[in-house]
């Protein structure tokens, strides 16, 4: 820290010294030996940043005069010879060491407010004065926008508040620092004409944080916080002014003024918010609707005239409306979503970028009160009208022929429409169809685009999920449209698309009506190479379609393939990551194999457990697992018996063993985590058909007991009744819950619902405490007062427990 600052100081003052040279100005001799020495500057200012970030060291604090005086120095140092007149991008010396400067002074006005609090004044009236000399240029981008921040920093600040009460200095601010900043400049016209997909990244997905226009509308809402009232009324005003310098002409040049409007007037209506939410909070001083009404709905009208006017201006509009979606009456809607539809068919692809988000966000708005069901604004009566006309637009877009047909934009509106029109897109089917297999084919060649692929199949199965729950026979018609395009992917082998269609595969597979269909059988085969499942984002989608085929025709693929449905459960039983999986794939063989097929492997599976539970021990890492095998057992006793799990299971591996699960593992694992609605269910189930049916578990007094135990801790109505299945409408959705979520394996969304294969995997039964006290009743009826007096040996709390269910299933203990 000692050498740090003398380093800095001494090279400071050469700095300093060579600069005030009388031939120091555009000598290249002075270019050759400040250089260095002004890179030499941002690098220990870069450290001091380091060595402050974590904790204030105590020599920076006794020596912190001289530090800032140097500070502040290079905060209104120029020269000339260091400045390149033409250069547009890249930041010079000066301004990299400025911006280093000022990140310094943000941190300890942020961190170090008590420390600090004397030099402040000093650096606010600096950086701002630095502010207002800072070119337009976008190499001077990073100094602004640091700068601005530290202005946002400190101004949010109660403990600052005194250096910025004035009406007269935040009228400063506002037309000195903020306006300027949200100008758009000439590069921001390039970008928003030559690199669109940079732009939407920028002001639509929130990656605008170093941009200015982002830190001049961050340090409106900073003054908001401490200085609501005047900040409202200066910017309003600030922002009156620009709407009627563009209104004077609208056609003219004056349209960027209108631009700086709208962000300004955003940035002051929007008191909190989140990308995926949209504005929940907003400044009670500004009407929304009002606004809506006078300056963004006329834009977007009389479009049949040239739609491509005023591009800049018709994707500010739009996104104003994607933004305060929720504070928007539904009359409103109805009146903007048409004239933004038509902005679909707009030359610019921000504009139709933005179109289809402020559909699709639209779409995602719901109502709320307390104690209702909250449901869509604008819902499935609303938007039926519109339905062929967004189809079409949205679907001219997909069929152009350059790359801006893979606008995930555009793919998401068309999911989420048939999300909320439902059984009014039946009709379209073949047509929705036949372009989403168009898309497949182009997307094929080249997977570069994750969300949009995601949103395509996200698209293709939310159409199975509303024609199919209507008309289950439709399935057929499916997969005559789905079956070539989806061999053609398996065929190519494309990786990242393998899951989606084993996924929706699935999806379809449970909804039909009449078992398997001939594509289906000669699926399956194939389905079992091992190369399939060397993939991991493969297993999870796989093991549905694998369940899917057992609940629709074990009786057909059972009989040829159980050894190698086994030989895949072995296999993703060997690890941590798919063991999961494995025991998904089991469950689906317990409930749907015929008995006499599986019951001659249970010993094989029975040691495969044991053997991987044994494994997972010594490593400390194996409540999950005693907790999903716990399950699987329960599952086998409520299809196959309670002998089937223990007698002819578990104690085949080792006498014994059994009682040694219920005392060592098993307990330890319900009380670890409470078991879910299914779990709980089929955990009632097989355990009071085991404690009943075992007559190895019976002859020892202890584990019967304590297995007894478990089986009442998950009686309780609320976890033991199963959760009945019941679709999800998919409507609202949040980006967090759809979309691609980086990994090998995507889910889709909608391919869950009540057809899917992780539902109530015991629906025939419908009173999960009374099947398991009717299973206790009958063991205790067969063995009369042997089992009995250990049911009263229960500690009374479980006993009561237990003689509550017993009454209300009309079951007595005897």
């Amino acid at each position: 820290q000692v050498p740090l600052l003398q380093l800095f100081s001494a090279t400071s003052e050469r700095v300093f010294l060579v600069s005030a040279h009388p031939g120091a100005g555009g000598s290249p001799e002075a270019y050759r030996v400040l250089m260095p020495m002004m890179d030499a500057l941002r690098t220990m200012a870069r450290i001091f940043y380091s060595l402050c970030w974590q904790d204030l060291p105590e020599y920076f604090e006794d020596h912190m005069k001289e530090w800032m005086d140097i500070f502040l120095k290079f905060l209104s140092y120029e020269n000339a010879t260091l400045t390149d007149s033409d250069e547009e991008s890249e930041p010079g010396p000066i301004e990299k060491l400025q911006t280093a400067i000022v990140e310094n002074v943000a941190l300890y006005a942020e961190k170090y407010e008590e420390e600090f609090g004397a030099f402040l004044p000093s650096f606010a009236q600096a950086i701002w004065a630095l502010l207002t000399k800072v070119g337009q240029a976008t190499k001077f981008d990073p100094l602004a926008s640091t700068a601005i921040r530290f202005l946002s920093a400190v101004v949010s600040k109660q403990h600052y508040g005194h250096l910025f009460g004035s009406e007269d200095l935040l009228g400063q601010i506002v037309s000195q620092i903020v306006v300027p900043n949200l100008l758009l400049r000439e590069s921001d016209e390039e970008l928003f004409e030559d690199n669109p997909t940079e732009w939407i990244q920028k002001e639509l997905e929130g990656n605008d944080l170093d941009t200015r226009r982002r830190c001049a509308c961050d340090l409106v809402r900073s003054m908001c916080k401490q200085f609501e009232a005047q900040t409202t009324a200066l910017c309003g005003q600030r922002m009156m002014a620009m709407l009627q310098q563009h209104a004077a002409d609208p056609s003219g040049g004056q349209w960027k003024a209108k631009d700086a409007a709208i962000q300004l007037l955003v940035a002051i209506s929007a008191k909190s918010s989140s990308l995926a939410s949209g504005v929940s909070a907003t400044n009670a001083a500004i009407n929304v609707q009002e606004m809506v009404q006078a300056h963004v709905l006329p834009e977007l009208t009389g479009v049949s005239a040239n739609i491509d006017a005023l591009p800049v201006i018709r994707a500010d509009c739009i996104k104003f409306l994607a933004t305060f979606r929720n504070q928007l009456p539904v009359e409103t809607m109805r009146a903007y979503l048409p004239l933004v539809a038509a902005h679909l068919k707009s030359g610019s692809r921000v504009v139709q970028s933005y179109a289809a988000y402020c559909i699709e966000r639209t779409l995602t708005v719901k109502d709320k009160a307390p104690g209702v069901k909250p449901v869509l604004r604008f819902g499935q009566t609303e938007v039926q009208p519109l339905l062929g006309s967004l189809f079409e637009n949205l679907f001219v877009i997909l069929q152009s022929q350059d790359e801006s047909f893979e606008n995930e934009y555009v793919m998401k509106c068309i999911m989420r429409l048939l999300s909320v029109a439902k059984s009014d897109v039946v009709p379209l089917t073949p047509t929705l169809l036949t372009n989403f297999n168009a898309c497949l084919e182009r997307v094929c060649k080249n997977p570069r685009n994750p969300q949009f692929n995601h949103f395509l199949f996200e698209s293709t199965a939310v159409l199975v999920a509303s024609a199919c729950a209507m008309d289950p026979n439709l399935t057929g018609q499916f997969e005559a449209l789905l079956f070539p395009p989806f061999q053609t992917v398996l065929a190519l082998d494309v990786a990242e698309f393998s899951p989606y269609v084993f996924q929706i595969l699935a999806q379809l597979l449970e909804y039909r009506p009449d078992g398997l269909s001939d594509p289906y059988r000669q699926l399956f085969p194939p389905l079992l190479s091992p190369a399939n499942w060397e993939r991991k984002g493969n297993i999870p989608a796989l093991v549905r379609l694998l369940r899917a085929y057992l609940k629709q025709g074990a009786a057909e693929v059972v009989p040829p393939h159980l050894q190698g449905m086994l030989g895949i459960f072995q296999k993703l039983l060997a690890l941590k990551s798919t063991e999961g999986d494995a025991f998904a794939l089991l469950d689906a063989l317990s409930t749907s194999a015929p008995p006499d097929q599986l019951k001659p492997f249970l010993p094989t599976l029975m040691q495969l457990l044991m053997m991987r539970l044994q494994q997972l021990q010594a490593t400390g890492s194996a409540q999950r697992f005693a907790k999903l095998m716990l399950c699987s057992l329960a599952l086998i006793g409520a299809k196959l018996g309670g002998e089937a799990v223990v007698d002819a299971g578990l104690e085949t591996v080792q006498p014994g063993i059994t009682a040694m699960l219920v005392n060592q593992v098993f307990g330890k694992c319900l009380e670890a985590s409470s078991p879910d609605p299914n779990d709980a269910k089929v955990l009632a189930v097989g355990l009071g058909r085991i404690l009943a049916e075992s007559n190895a578990l019976k002859g020892n007094e202890a584990a019967w007991t304590a297995l007894l135990g478990m089986l009442v801790t998950v009686l309780e109505p609320s976890t033991a009744q199963g959760s009945g299945g019941g679709e999800d409408d998919g409507d609202g959705l949040d980006d967090e819950v759809v979309g691609f979520d980086g990994d090998a394996y995507s889910k889709l969304h909608f391919t869950g619902g009540a057809a899917a294969s992780d539902s109530d995997p015991l629906p025939e039964v419908k009173d999960a405490p009374a099947a398991a006290c009717q299973s206790l009743g009958q063991a205790c009826a067969a063995a009369p007062g042997v089992l009995v007096a250990r049911v009263q040996a229960l500690p009374p709390q479980l006993g009561q427990a237990l003689a509550a269910h017993c009454a209300r299933a009309g079951v007595t203990l005897a």
